[in-house]
This record gives C-alpha cells, sequence and structure tokens, in this order.
C-alpha cells in the first residue's frame, strides 16, 4: 500500500490508480459494533475531504478481525451493509489467523499464506543468518550442517503437531524464528569458552518448552540429523527452570515469558524470589479487576476499565521494568505489537503499537531493559489464542529448581510437627491445619523456611542438627504468631500425653499473642518512626466496630466492599500517602476474606505498586474470617514481607485465662468470668429455651393458649429484670436457682457425660458448623450448658406448675390468703429441687403435660396419689363384705389415707390445706380441673364444675372429697351430664338460671308468693333443707322437707336442668329432633344412674322423650320437629 501514491507513485501504472489512504482498526474481542461503523464513517470524511482535488480511495485495515469475531458485541455484524458490492466506497482489508464465518467470507477475496515447507524454513533460516552476519561484520560461515539440522528438526516437530490434535498450534513460526536468531547468534558471534551444542540445547528448550516439553523431543532429532547420537543424554542441567528464569531477566532481549502455573501459591513464591533477587529492575504487577464497577456483567470489562489498564501498560513500557501480568486475557490483542518485539527504531529507540482504543493506536516509546512476564493457569491454556502463545517463551513455574533440598528438609519437618499438633481421635475434618494457623498452606510453609534461612543467616551447603532446629524453632515462633486461640485449646487435650512440650507451646503462645493484643500492637507501633507492612487476620467480623481507643485519630478504617472499581480504590490509597493531616499514619483496610476473597490478589497488587519507601504512613490488611468455613476457602496468596498475626477478638484487651484450658469439667469453664451467667446472656436464653418446650394440653382448643401464655411468659421475664432488685420476682427465683442446680452437676459430671467441654468444642457438629470464631465456640457451648442446666430447672417447675402457681399467688389481694399460699409454694420448690434428678439433662425434656389455671404446685402429682388412694378404696370395698363398712366407714378411711399420703403432708403448714376454708378452696379448684381432664369433659368449665360442688358452703371437707377419693364414678357422670346439657343450653345460662335459684333462708316461708319456674331450695335455722317446686304458691313449712343422700344443692340443680331442658325456651329453639331426642335420652339414663342422687322431675323428662319417640315413628323426619313443639304448645309444655 505504500507504493500506491497515485499521480506520485514510482510506477507509471500505479501513476494511473487512485491514491489509497489505510484507515487502521485494531480488532479484539472487547470491539464493538459502534466502533467498527465510526471506521467506515471515518473512511468515508476522507473520501469526502480530498476527492475534490483528486482521486482517493480509503482502505480500512482491518488487523486481527478474527479476534473481533470472538467479541460478545457481535461487532462484524456491520461487515454485511458494508461490504455489499453494490455500494461499498472503500477497500478493505481483513488480516485474521483462522478463517470467519461464510458471511464474512463471501463478502472479499479470500487470500490465506499456506503453511510453509521445509524449503521455506530453510530460506527463512538462511535470511536470519545473513542478516545477523551483516550486523555482527562477519565473514566465516557456521556449519550448515547445523542449520539444515535445525530446519529439519522443526520441521519433523510441525508435522508431529499436525498429526496430533492436542499439541495442535501449540508451538508456531514465532517459536522458529526467535530459536534461530538466538542460535544463529550464538554461531556467529565468537562464543569463547562455550560449548556450542551446550548453547543449541538451551535455546530448543527456552522456546519449546511448557506443559508439553517440546525440546527434548527436538534435541533427539536433532542428534539424530548431524549424526551426534551420543549428545542425547547431555545437558540435562541446561533446562533447569531455575537456569532459564535467569537467563530471561538477566539477559532481557529474549521473547517475553509466559509462566505456567497449576495453582496461585507457585506465582506468590516466584514473584517473591524475582522481586528480591533481580532488585536492579522496577517490579509493577497488573491484575485483572474483580470488582462490580469494572465489569459489564461479571465477564466483560469496561471500555474505562480497559483504558486505564493501557494507559498504564504504556507508562511502564516507558521504564525499565519488570512488568508482571495476570488475569488480562481480555487485553492481551491489544498488546500483540509489543509482544511481538518487533519494534521500529528512530534515533536510537524502539517503538511499538499499542491499541488504546479502536481507532487511536499510538506510538509508543519501549525502554531497552523492558521486560514482560505473563501468568497463565494450566488450566486456562486450551482457551488461549495460538497467535497470543506464539509471541512468548513458555515454562512451567518448577519450585524444586528454585529451593534447595536443605529448604524441603526443613519444611517436611515443619509440616510433620504440625501434624503432630492436631488430635488424632476427632473428626477427620475438623480441626485442620487451617484452624491453628490461619493462615496456613504447603507453600506457605515453604516461604517461611526460605524466611528462616535467610534471617539467620544459614547456609545451604552446610546441614546440620543446629541450624535445622534454629530454623525450626524461628518457622514455629512465626506460626504462633498466626495462630488461634485453637492453638491452646487443641494442645490442652495433649496434656494427658504426658507430653512435656505441650505446657511450653502454650506459655510461649500467651507471652506473643499478649503482645499481639490490638491496643498493644497500636501503641508500639505508633512509637515507630516508620510503621511496617502487616496483614492482620482475626475472627471478628466485618460489620463490628473497632475501638481504637486513643489512636483514633492517628487511624483511618475503610472496607473493600464499599469500593466498586480498581480505579476508585487506587486512588484512595494514593490520597492516603499524600494526605495532608499530619495525625493520620496507618490506613485499614478491612476485608470480608470469604466474601471478598476473589479480590485479595488485586488490592495485594495495588498496595504493592502503590506503596511509598521511608513513608511514616503505612497500610495494613485486616482479614475477617469465619472459623466454621476456613475449609471452604484456600490460602493461595501470600503477603511476602508482610507481618501475618491473628487476633481473635480486636476489642478484647486480655486473653482468656490460660488455666482455663488445664480445666476440662464444665463447673470449672462457668466459673471463669468471661463465662459467668449475666442478664444478658440470661435474656438470650429464655425465649431460645421456652421456644424448644412441646406443651401437650388435653384439648386442642387450648393450642392457641399456649402461644400466648409462651410470649407473656417471656415478657414477664424481660420486665421483672427492671424491677427493684430487692424485690422477689419469678425471675430472680429462677436465677438463683440455677447455681444451686449447676453444683449439683459438679457431683454427677461422669454420669452425666459431660466429661471435657475441650473435646467437646471440637466434636460437636452444630458448634462447627455456626460458629465463627473459637470464642462463639465457648460462648456457645456455655450457652449451650446453661440452656440444658434452665431446660431442666424450667421443666421441672412447668411440670409441678410452678410458674402459674407463682404468678396466680402474686395476683392475690387477700394478704393472709397470699402469704398462706406462698408458704406451700416456697416448701413445695424446695421439696422438688431437693429431689431433683440431674441425669434427666440426657434425656428429651421437650414435651411437657400441662394444665391451665392451676392455683398449688405440684397439684398433679396430688392429684396421682388421689387416684391412688381410689384404688385403695375400691379394693377394700370389693373385699370387705362387712355390714358395718357403710359410707362414712368408707369415708373415713380415704381421708385417713389422703391425710397419710398427700403429698403436701411434707410441708410444716400441711393444716391449712384441711382447716382454712380459703385455702382448701384453692386446693380443690385445682383438683377439680384435673378430674374433668381425667374424665375428658372439655365442654364445662371448670368454674361451673367448682360452682356445682362448692356452692353448698355446709357440706365438710370431708364431704367435698368425697367426690374425688370414693365417688368419682358419679362425679364424672354427674360433671358429663351437665356437659351434654350445654349441647342445647348455654353454661353461662345456666349458671345464671342456678344462680337465683340458689339456697334460701327460711324467712322465705314467712311470704306467701309464688316460686318461680325452678326448683328453689330452702336451708332453715336447725340446718334441715326445704325444696320448693316450681310454680307453686309457699304454704306450710313441714309440705317442702327435703332429704337427699348426697348434696342437696346438686340434686336441686339436676332438678332445674330437667325443668330448663323441657321449657318453652329450649323446645322452640330446636330444629334438630333428633339432636333433642339423643340429649334427653342421654340426661335421663346419666340421672337414672347415679348412686346419691334420685331427681322427682325424672319422669317429666321420660314422657318428653316417649312423645318425640312416638312422632318420629309416625311421621316423616321433615315435620317431627314442627309436631313436636306443636304439641307441646296444645299440652302448655307441662310433662
Amino acid at each position: 500500500m505504500t507504493h500506491l501514491k497515485g499521480k506520485k507513485s514510482k510506477n507509471v501504472y500505479f501513476q494511473q490508480l487512485p491514491m489509497l489512504i489505510p484507515v487502521s482498526y485494531q480488532g479484539s474481542q472487547n470491539c464493538t459494533s459502534e466502533s467498527v461503523f465510526r471506521v467506515f464513517e471515518r473512511a468515508n470524511r476522507y473520501i469526502e475531504e480530498k476527492q475534490i482535488n483528486e482521486q482517493l480511495l480509503s482502505v480500512i485495515v482491518f488487523d486481527e478481525i478474527g479476534l473481533a469475531e470472538l467479541s460478545p458485541h457481535n461487532p462484524l455484524k456491520v461487515l454485511h451493509s458494508e461490504l455489499e458490492v453494490d455500494t461499498c466506497r472503500h477497500g478493505f482489508v481483513g488480516l485474521s489467523n483462522w478463517r470467519l464465518d461464510a458471511s464474512k467470507m463471501n463478502r472479499a477475496l479470500y487470500l490465506a499464506c499456506p503453511d510453509p515447507d521445509e524449503n521455506d524454513l530453510q530460506s527463512t533460516a538462511s535470511a536470519i543468518l545473513q542478516a545477523e552476519i551483516l550486523r555482527n561484520n562477519q565473514v566465516a560461515r557456521p556449519d550448515d550442517k547445523i542449520i539444515q539440522g535445525l530446519v529439519a528438526t522443526y520441521h519433523s516437530l510441525y508435522e508431529l503437531m499436525n498429526n496430533d490434535r492436542k499439541y495442535e498450534s501449540y508451538f508456531g513460526l514465532r517459536d522458529y524464528y526467535a530459536m534461530m536468531k538466538s542460535i544463529v547468534h550464538d554461531l556467529v558471534v565468537p562464543q569463547h569458552g562455550k560449548d556450542l551444542y551446550e548453547s543449541i540445547r538451551r535455546h530448543l528448550k527456552a522456546n519449546f518448552d511448557g506443559t508439553w516439553d517440546a525440546s527434548e523431543y527436538m534435541w533427539e532429532t536433532f542428534c539424530e540429523h548431524i549424526g551426534q547420537h551420543n549428545f542425547i543424554g547431555r545437558y540435562k542441567s541446561v533446562s533447569k527452570f531455575d537456569q532459564i528464569l535467569d537467563q530471561c531477566l538477566s539477559t532481557r532481549t529474549l521473547q517475553y515469558l509466559i509462566l505456567i502455573h497449576k495453582n496461585k501459591t507457585l506465582i506468590n513464591y516466584l514473584e517473591q524470589h524475582i522481586r528480591s533477587k533481580y532488585t536492579t529492575y522496577k517490579f509493577r504487577s497488573l491484575i485483572g479487576s474483580s470488582l462490580s464497577g469494572d465489569l459489564f456483567d461479571g465477564r466483560t470489562y469496561t471500555e474505562r476499565y480497559n483504558y486505564k489498564v493501557l494507559m498504564d501498560v504504556i507508562l511502564y513500557v516507558e521504564t525499565n521494568v519488570t512488568l508482571v501480568m495476570r488475569r488480562m486475557g481480555h487485553l492481551y490483542d491489544n498488546l500483540y505489537d509489543l509482544f511481538n518485539q518487533n519494534f521500529a527504531f528512530s534515533a536510537q529507540k524502539k517503538f511499538c503499537r499499542i491499541a488504546l482504543g479502536d481507532l487511536y493506536h499510538p506510538r509508543c516509546s519501549v525502554n531497552d531493559t523492558f521486560y514482560c512476564i505473563v501468568f497463565v493457569q494450566e488450566a486456562d491454556l486450551p482457551k488461549c489464542d495460538p497467535p497470543f502463545l506464539n509471541r512468548f517463551e513458555k515454562h512451567v513455574i518448577d519450585m524444586k529448581s528454585l529451593v534447595h533440598s536443605y529448604h524441603w528438609s526443613v519444611q517436611l519437618k515443619l509440616i510433620e510437627w504440625i501434624k503432630s499438633l492436631l488430635p488424632t481421635d476427632c473428626n477427620e475434618h475438623f480441626p485442620l491445619f487451617q484452624h491453628l494457623f490461619v493462615d496456613y498452606s504447603d507453600n506457605y510453609i515453604c516461604t517461611l523456611v526460605l524466611e528462616a534461612f535467610e534471617q539467620l543467616s544459614i547456609s545451604v551447603d552446610d546441614e546440620n542438627d543446629t541450624d535445622t532446629n534454629a530454623a525450626l524453632v524461628y518457622c514455629q515462633d512465626k506460626l504462633i504468631e498466626t495462630s488461634s486461640l485453637d492453638f491452646p485449646l487443641i494442645l490442652s487435650l495433649k496434656t494427658n500425653n504426658n507430653d512435656n512440650n505441650v505446657p511450653l507451646l502454650i506459655d510461649k503462645y500467651y507471652i506473643k499473642h499478649e503482645s499481639l493484643l490490638f491496643s498493644s500492637l497500636l501503641k508500639s507501633t505508633f512509637k515507630q518512626t516508620q510503621i511496617p507492612n502487616r496483614v492482620i487476620y482475626t475472627y471478628t467480623q466485618i460489620y463490628d466496630s473497632i475501638a481504637y481507643g486513643k489512636y483514633e485519630s492517628k487511624i483511618e478504617e475503610i472496607k473493600l466492599n464499599a469500593f466498586k472499581t480498581e480505579l476508585e480504590f487506587t486512588k484512595r490509597i494514593k490520597s492516603h500517602y499524600k494526605s495532608k493531616e499530619e495525625k493520620l499514619r496507618l490506613l485499614l483496610i478491612r476485608v470480608d476474606y470469604h466474601e471478598d476473597h476473589n479480590h485479595i490478589l488485586l488490592i495485594k497488587h495495588i498496595l504493592l505498586n502503590e506503596h511509598v519507601p521511608n513513608s511514616n504512613r503505612n497500610v495494613w490488611l485486616i482479614f475477617h474470617l469465619q472459623r466454621n468455613i476456613l475449609n471452604q476457602t484456600t490460602n493461595d496468596i501470600l503477603f511476602n514481607g508482610w507481618s501475618p498475626i491473628m487476633i481473635d477478638d480486636l476489642n478484647k484487651s486480655q486473653l482468656i485465662s490460660k488455666n482455663t484450658f488445664f480445666e476440662s469439667s464444665y463447673i470449672s469453664l462457668i466459673r471463669q468470668p468471661d463465662c459467668e451467667l449475666t442478664d444478658c446472656l440470661f435474656d438470650d436464653m429464655i425465649p431460645r429455651c421456652l421456644g424448644k418446650f412441646n406443651y401437650q394440653v388435653t384439648h386442642r382448643k387450648l393450642q392457641t393458649k399456649i402461644n400466648d401464655r409462651r410470649s407473656e411468659l417471656i415478657n414477664s421475664f424481660m420486665n421483672d429484670k427492671n424491677k427493684d432488685s430487692r424485690t422477689e420476682t419469678l425471675r430472680s427465683i429462677v436465677h438463683n436457682q440455677l447455681p444451686i442446680l449447676i453444683e449439683k452437676f459438679g457431683l454427677s459430671q461422669d454420669l452425666l457425660r459431660l466429661n471435657d467441654w475441650r473435646r467437646d468444642l471440637l466434636t460437636n457438629p452444630t458448634i462447627i458448623g455456626a460458629c465463627r470464631s473459637v470464642l462463639d465456640a465457648i460462648n456457645i457451648i456455655v450457652s449451650s450448658f446453661y440452656d440444658k442446666c434452665f431446660l431442666l430447672l424450667f421443666a421441672h417447675l412447668e411440670k409441678y406448675s410452678f410458674i402459674d402457681t407463682y404468678q396466680f399467688i402474686s395476683s392475690q389481694d387477700n394478704q393472709a390468703t397470699r402469704q398462706g399460699l406462698r408458704s406451700i409454694w416456697d416448701q413445695c420448690l424446695i421439696l422438688i429441687l431437693k429431689e431433683i434428678d440431674v441425669t434427666v439433662i440426657q434425656r428429651d425434656l421437650d414435651n411437657i403435660s400441662f394444665t391451665f389455671d392451676l392455683h398449688l404446685p405440684c397439684a398433679k402429682t396430688e392429684y396421682k396419689i388421689i387416684r391412688k388412694i381410689r384404688e385403695i378404696i375400691s379394693q377394700d370395698i370389693h373385699n370387705n363384705n362387712d355390714d358395718d363398712f357403710d359410707d362414712e366407714t368408707i369415708m373415713a378411711k380415704a381421708m385417713e389415707h389422703w391425710r397419710n399420703k398427700s403429698f403436701y403432708r411434707c410441708l410444716d403448714n400441711f393444716q391449712l390445706i384441711e382447716n382454712n376454708c380459703d385455702i382448701f378452696k384453692h386446693y380443690y379448684h385445682d383438683q377439680i380441673i384435673l378430674a374433668l381432664e381425667e374424665a375428658k369433659i372439655y365442654q364445662l368449665s371448670s368454674e361451673f364444675a367448682e360452682y356445682l360442688l362448692m356452692t353448698n358452703t355446709h357440706r365438710s371437707v370431708s364431704n367435698q372429697l368425697q367426690h374425688l377419693l370414693v365417688d368419682n364414678e358419679e362425679l364424672f357422670e354427674l360433671l358429663r351430664i351437665f356437659e351434654i346439657a350445654t349441647e342445647l343450653i348455654d353454661e353461662k345460662k345456666l349458671m345464671n338460671d342456678f344462680k337465683q335459684q340458689t339456697i334460701q333462708g327460711d324467712s322465705i316461708f314467712e311470704t306467701s308468693q309464688e316460686n318461680s319456674e325452678l326448683y328453689t331450695l330452702v336451708l332453715a335455722k336447725e340446718k334441715q333443707f326445704y325444696l320448693i317446686p316450681p310454680k307453686q304458691t309457699i304454704q306450710r313449712q313441714d309440705d317442702y322437707e327435703f332429704e337427699c343422700e348426697g348434696d342437696p344443692w346438686i340434686e336441686t340443680c339436676l332438678m332445674n336442668l330437667i325443668e330448663l331442658l323441657v321449657s318453652k325456651a329450649v323446645i322452640e329453639d330446636i330444629k334438630n329432633i333428633e339432636k333433642l331426642s339423643k340429649t334427653y335420652g342421654l340426661i335421663e339414663q346419666g340421672v337414672f344412674g347415679l348412686k346419691h342422687y334420685t331427681c322427682k322431675n325424672l319422669e317429666k323428662l321420660r314422657s318428653f322423650s316417649s312423645l318425640m319417640r312416638c312422632i318420629k315413628t309416625l311421621l316423616s323426619e321433615d315435620s317431627c320437629s314442627m309436631a313436636f313443639q306443636n304439641a307441646c304448645r296444645y299440652a302448655g309444655f307441662a310433662g
């Protein structure tokens, strides 16, 4: 194109053709359709501006068009319309290393450069040789046999690669050219005292190495070609990685390097090796950003970010820098001219072009000593383009060649020492090396050993035990600085093995970490003129605030997750070093080690690049770890030259007591100041433990009340905290009883299998999986122990109804009654806790049988005793046929059993229950509730049952207990009758109607009024009962005398119940005669079966029941109800 200048061309024929104006475009995997379209617009402007004066033709030169085809933006779709023959106004040349798809190929003439044959290779070699001879003014020509052998060797390799797709395109012509240039230079320029064949072997290794070492094959082929078979086994030492690396970085004239690695830690070590050994040249690194603001969709980098990185490359290229690049695959296309090293020369300076965007390709100066190294992970090699790979020497990083055997032996001994620290009888996956030393990795251990040799000036040539032990002690000390509290915890389990080193190691841990407490560290740091580099690992969480104390004005704190772009972060680092605020000396960068792990490599290199030597300011990294997921993150980034330390809690001013780890018992653990039962711990425990209980109630309608009660109970415990400490509350009682209960565990620790809290800390799956730090784990295991104690205590308090009864007693207004009930409550509590079985802690405490509205503790236990008394009495009645064994005798015996067997008999104030009517009412109330539960009577309230059984105050305690101790079956049937009646009559109405007819005085006989619609019970002064029938005018008193074997009041209520059942209100309201008939029948049957009660009006109920049966027999189901109601109306609702 340089010859086609229109009329200015030297060739006559070319003068007849248009002048060509090249418009260059650099294709890459980042280009877009908009940028391609702008290239055509630019070409159009050339034509429009100059076609008036002369004939011009703009030619678009699209370099690396094949890479553009790989762009996710699909930029080549613009070519479909622009390259149509009818509309195209430009010339177009596309350069690619591979074929494009047919839609592009069909729009242009396709010219393919054929693969070179052996003659082409020979011609190239001859040209390179001739150029080298002229450059060095040499007359003598080297042996042609060597050149021909090298040509034949490469051609053989080329054919091998074409036949095996595994190695296809791994090496290319650029590798051949580089090899030829190097070998020809050594052939032409005299190499005094050097072996020519050794040089050839070295250059073969340099240019044909990598994951596939083709130099071995080429050397054998070359030796066979020149007839020197005895050379095949020679010169193996020249192929060592350390020698190749030294050759490249020392001469800096060969191809740039691609170093291939299997894991990232190899790169970290190699970078440090290069930094420390080749100090003549500055070291800079560029790492592909992983920050969200530099990416479009998590994969594609923004144009702004690419521009920034390329500008950095241009700046570095102009200086004597060793530039390391990683994760920059998206920009390597833009740097092909730099990687080619086919520089343009002007004024004795080298220049190359870097594609800074799609249309702008500035000419950049290249320093003579600039050198570039690209790190590529082995797994990513298949994704790399062959043109990219062919521009570099390729070598696999070999650590063994960089590290002396003496170093390896010390490293193995150090790893064995670390292995010996781990327990052998715990989970094989926990604890791991990382739990002992948080930054552990095999490569870090290797680096640590090398550091020890350097710091202690140990020679690798003189291996002896003294130096080995010194190096091991140095490394152990450094490792202990990065150890967490797991270190003394795990070691303390080995104290039983009589290992004398264990106490010494634990002492060493405490000595070191007491000086590494964050407050102490800041104090010692700010006394220094220059702040050292430091990496702090901690279990303090990233959302926790850090207390800096008096050093707050000297410290800035930032969090990595607050930055969205690399540029933003880099500016922040620069601003720290340039800040005019003299007090600010330290910048802390807080990093969530697990969430932001992908960014750590990037920030490491930014900090290294931006570090200002000799400054009184510095930057520290704080890595926030989580103990439970340490095994999920690999420590593959080494901070060589930075002092790593581990501080479990940045806000702690002192370590947990060393003696804590030497005591295995839980009791000893909770006696430590940090493990005491504080109000805060108690507050957390209440809702957590109460949520674990599964309260079992007798009927599902009570389930909703359970949740309400649980919430009220939690609020009650929380509110009690705010009361005067001198006031006794349920909270204070429980809080005070817990330590007493815990002391019992101390006597039963072996029985309870609570042998060693340290081992539980390392084997409990919940703690392993949930705790973010060792201190968290200790807190959890302490909380768990307190939870067990609380659950045991609370389960017993709930089992014996202490909680609800305490709240009930506290609500009583009558002081005498309250004091009496409270004295019973206190004595019951002492009695129950004295006999508590601590082994129950190992069993399921979750299920609690619960009864609402009890007034006295241990009422359920009392009811069980009452049931046993019933069985005894029942057996006595069955075995005794004596006529003298009447009801009175039976009841006297039952009362004797009650007084001797009652749960409350052990109390000092047991007589209160029998002799104090108010206290007895509460006792009897509880037993009635439990009797309802036993009889499975759920539709009748305890209030109604209590009203029915206790309204007659003239009944003695013995009479009332008779229902429970002897006549329980009759009691159940009696209560069941009233429960059945509630199907037709509401319970409240029943109670209200009964209350209106309650026991009257004999003054009623002094009036001659008509009685109500129900029976009225009258008690005369001489304690004689009288019963006045319904709707009867009261006359002579003697006409109504009432005798009853049972309770007259209960029999009156039964008769009134029958009156209500056959009343107009009930019958008129009925819609289902079957329901009415069934209810009448069940009540009739129930009353008839009562032993002590005979209802005078039972025949009235039977007559109504008989009428219903007749109607149901004669009429259809639909008309029965109406017929029955009409019949009752006709008869005036009289039975």
